[in-house]
């Protein structure tokens, strides 16, 4: 969970998932997008999945600046 910036996940019926780059506002990596999708993914028996950020910001959106050097 900790390599692509997602720290902390407490699951059950509502869970809450933690973004942790709060350098970067906690924008989206691709690795982050695809470790939600997975994390989601392996929740059955979350019916609601609340985000949190570290820092100042929630989520600042997509991280652009990975997108344009192409990881």
């Amino acid at each position: 969970l900790g390599s692509s910036g997602l720290v902390k996940l407490e699951a059950g019926v509502v869970s809450k998932l933690t973004l942790c780059r709060p350098k970067k506002l906690n924008s989206l990596s691709l690795p982050m997008i695809h470790d939600l999708r997975k994390i989601y993914a392996d929740l059955p028996q979350t019916r609601i999945l609340m985000l949190d950020g570290e820092g100042r910001a929630l989520c600042a959106g997509g991280d652009v600046a990975e997108v344009r050097q192409g990881v």
